[in-house]
């Protein structure tokens, strides 16, 4: 877990995700996903520092064009079924 208060940075400064990265042991951002709700500090911020992005959207939302989300899901429900790779989308 990581606190903005503890690190000095919050979302979306890529040195949030730098920090988070490093307490993980910098792996590939291939292999991460960064899952949200806010589309500026959580899917802006993981799309500019490169990484996949999955937006809650439960009350959907219109979704903006410019903003680079990889994936998203209106229930928790689907977000089982991206990470399983059940629903076609991940392997």
């Amino acid at each position: 877990m990581i606190i903005s208060e503890e690190i000095g940075v919050a979302k979306p400064v890529p040195a949030f995700f730098e920090a988070a990265f490093a307490r993980a042991g910098n792996p590939p951002k291939c292999e991460v996903l960064m899952i949200g709700d806010n589309w500026i500090s959580d899917m802006q911020g993981a799309a500019e520092y490169g990484m996949d992005t999955c937006w809650y959207n439960p009350r959907r939302q219109a979704r903006p064009d410019k903003l680079g989300i990889t994936w998203e899901i209106a229930s928790l429900r689907e977000l089982i079924e991206l990470l399983s790779g059940k629903n076609g989308r991940v392997t």
